[in-house]
Parts: C-alpha cells; sequence; structure tokens
C-alpha cells in the first residue's frame, strides 16, 4: 500500500489542478482519506515561512517545548502567512472546494514545532463526532480537511506524519489502527492532505533539528470546531494584515471576524 500521491505540474501549481489531474486526485483522496501532493509549493514558501516563524514564535515554544516535544500554536495571518500563495495555494484549493464547497472556509492555521526526542504522538483523528457516533460520520461526506505543510524535509531521519489510510470510512479507532499504516516522506514544497476523520499521529523525532510543520485546516461553511479550539483561536489574523487579504478570500477568514472584535473593527465588517 502507498499513500496516494501526485506531482503537481509547474503550470498547475500556478493555475490549479483541473480536468484529470483533479480527478485523479479526488480519487485517490476520497478513497484513501489522505494525499500527497508533490510540488504542491515553490520551495521557497516554506523556507520564507520557517525562517517567519523561528522569529516569531521563538519565545512561545522556548517556555512550552518541555511538555511534550511538540508545542502547538495558532499561526497568525502576518508576514508569509498572509500569502495566498499559502493559505489559498492554486495546486491544492480545487481539491479542497471540491470536497467541502465553494464557499467552505479556513477554520484553523497552526504551527506544530516537534523538537529533537520528541516522542510518538498520541492516536487521533482530527474531528470530534459531528452526531456522537463515528459510524454515522464516516458514512457522511467530508465536513472538514487539513493540509499539512512541512518547513522542512520530513523522512525517517526526523520523522513524518503516520497516517492509516482508508481509516476515514472506519467507525472503530481501534480496529483501523491494527491496519496498515505509511509515514510518507515529503520534500519542500510538498504537502499531505487528510480528511479530519483519518486515524493519524505524528512520528518521533529521533534528529537533532527541530520540524515544524505548519497546517491548514479547511471547514465547510457551517462547520464550527470549538472543541479542537476552545483553548485558542483557530486562525488569528493581524488587523494590519486585513487589507492584504483580497476581496476573493476574505470570507475564508470568518471565524476569525466572529472571534476577534478588534479585527472586525479593522475591517469595517461590525461592531
Amino acid at each position: 500500500m502507498e499513500v496516494p500521491t501526485l506531482t503537481v505540474p509547474q503550470a498547475e501549481r500556478k493555475s490549479g489542478l483541473a480536468g484529470a489531474l483533479l480527478e485523479e486526485a479526488l480519487a485517490g483522496f476520497r478513497s484513501q482519506g489522505t494525499l500527497r501532493l508533490v510540488d504542491a509549493l515553490d520551495p521557497g514558501l516554506p523556507r520564507r515561512l520557517h525562517q517567519h516563524v523561528r522569529r516569531r514564535y521563538r519565545a512561545e515554544w522556548a517556555g512550552s517545548h518541555a511538555e511534550n516535544g511538540r508545542p502547538l500554536h495558532t499561526l497568525d495571518v502576518e508576514g508569509p502567512v498572509a500569502d495566498p500563495a499559502f493559505y489559498a495555494a492554486p495546486a491544492w484549493m480545487p481539491l479542497v472546494r471540491a470536497m467541502l464547497g465553494e464557499d467552505c472556509i479556513l477554520g484553523a492555521c497552526s504551527i506544530i514545532f516537534s523538537f529533537p526526542g520528541a516522542p510518538e504522538q498520541y492516536l487521533h483523528r482530527d474531528t470530534q463526532s459531528l452526531y456522537g457516533d463515528f459510524a454515522v460520520d464516516c458514512a457522511l461526506p467530508c465536513s472538514m480537511l487539513t493540509v499539512l505543510v512541512p518547513l522542512v524535509s520530513v523522512d525517517s531521519s526526523n520523522g513524518s506524519t503516520r497516517v492509516w489510510p482508508g481509516s476515514h470510512r472506519n467507525p472503530d479507532m481501534e480496529a483501523a489502527f491494527r491496519g496498515e499504516s505509511l509515514s510518507p516522506d515529503m520534500d519542500l514544497g510538498s504537502v499531505l492532505i487528510n480528511d479530519s476523520r483519518i486515524v493519524h499521529r505524528g512520528s518521533p523525532n529521533p534528529s537533532d533539528r527541530m520540524r515544524p510543520v505548519a497546517y491548514l485546516s479547511y471547514h465547510r461553511k457551517w462547520y464550527r470546531d470549538r472543541h479542537s479550539y476552545s483553548w485558542r483561536p483557530g486562525t488569528r489574523v493581524h488587523p494590519d494584515s486585513w487589507d492584504r487579504i483580497p476581496e476573493a478570500h476574505r470570507p475564508m477568514f470568518v471565524t476569525a471576524l466572529e472571534d476577534d472584535p478588534a479585527l472586525r473593527s479593522a475591517s469595517g465588517v461590525g461592531p
């Protein structure tokens, strides 16, 4: 078994997946609940993001990494994070919209720092059951998916995300866990897209270097993940960055507006 994988041609990296390529990507994702896109981004973008987060979040990770070796923070939409080439990348947005609707929103923008020696993460899904019964949820269309964007190359030397393909359709997580799992390598510019219901966990980091991975969680317009983001905002837009967001993309940031009165005031949306 292999994680469904599609290499994005340079032209489609700019214009967006379409036609047969998009159908191939959708077929693999719907079947296995996970998809690796190779060359989805110009490698220069994750490098710029890496430089930015090391400067911007040094104080945050210094005070928190001792707990479990993998602190997680909201990634403020500012600097290179506010670049539409990141949060609305043409390589994956056609797939995201095909799965979640043209009016889908960005429910979370975060960064996970896996420090040297970080242990294996706990087994989990990225969503709670909508109806209190995964036997129901696993039969329904996707309501949320996550794009993992490594800011360094990931492989067996520093660990990557381990996924259980097909587990998004298995309501029994323990039974799914007994199935085959994979840890796909990813060079800079490659990403991993996961259905929120897929069983997965971060691998240990046996290297002597930090392993930062950004992630973008896209939701159907009506979906709000109040469980995962009860202690921090899923998205946070710096007021000075609002004008950088093109009008066409602003509806994606509805949860940031809902959670931040200062942003609503700066954006002119309301009180």
